[in-house]
């Protein structure tokens, strides 16, 4: 692609923010969309006799009444054309970037996330997740990922970034995952395990290695380039195409 025929930036970020799961018009529509379920409220309540109008009631409640009016209905008009241009920019991003164009937009995205992130230094000393959430795990994933929450629960103050315990999650995610496509390879009565499960197992463990090593360490993670990661993404994403492609069989 050359550069002068690709979009702006913006338009790009914005398409892969709402392919994230990112819906960046709803605050101003549901704002919009509370105030003129309030305003027919009032205009109901007026007419039966139940609140006296605004209007008539002075110079001040009738300033009110506009200024509430104009700002319930720019709220709803930059709610719809967010919703326009979101759509459209969503289109944008899947047919304007190649694949991997979109994966070191991603990449580069994540990297000044993070680095904001570090700028501000977070810190927790929880995991998103408890031992009790990990029994539908395999029982070498259930161990591994134990030893990531005995070691979180050692960590003093100011305790691991909140990078480590995002991505925590991510790992938890990715366990489970493989639980649930082994099950399934078990009932499809399949003789050998597919390589893509045997891929992942390996990443999961990589990657449970690496986080542990950032929490006993202390350090903060979030400027790092988050490659170990990366590949577990990868490789879940691979796995869940397989095993939707075996539904479809």
């Amino acid at each position: 692609m050359e550069t002068r025929d690709r979009p702006a930036q913006w338009v790009l970020e914005l398409g892969m923010r709402v392919c994230g799961g990112a819906r960046p018009w709803l605050p101003p529509l549901t704002g919009g969309s509370v105030g003129l379920c309030s305003w027919l409220l009032l205009s109901w309540l007026t007419s039966s006799g139940l609140w006296a109008d605004p209007a008539e009631t002075g110079r001040g409640e009738d300033l009110i009444t506009v200024v509430f009016t104009v700002a319930t209905a720019g709220m709803v008009t930059v709610g719809i054309v967010y919703l326009l241009v979101g759509m459209r920019a969503h289109r944008t991003w899947h047919t304007a970037l190649t694949e991997d164009e979109r994966r070191d937009m991603l990449t580069e995205y994540s990297q000044r996330l993070y680095s904001f992130l570090e700028a501000l230094d977070p810190r927790t000393s929880k995991l998103d997740f408890t031992t009790d959430d990990l029994e539908d795990l395999s029982i070498s994933h259930r161990q591994q990922l134990g030893h990531l929450i005995a070691a979180a629960a050692e960590v003093d103050e100011p305790g691991f970034c909140s990078a480590v315990r995002h991505e925590s999650w991510l790992l938890l995610e990715a366990a489970r995952l493989h639980r649930e496509l082994s099950l399934e390879s078990i009932v499809r009565a399949e003789t050998a395990v597919p390589l893509v499960l045997v891929e992942l197992d390996e990443e999961i463990t990589k990657t449970t290695a690496y986080l542990l090593g950032a929490v006993e360490s202390g350090e903060c993670v979030c400027g790092r380039e988050h490659t170990q990661l990366n590949r577990l993404i990868d490789v879940c994403g691979r796995a869940q195409q397989q095993a939707n492609t075996g539904r479809g069989n």
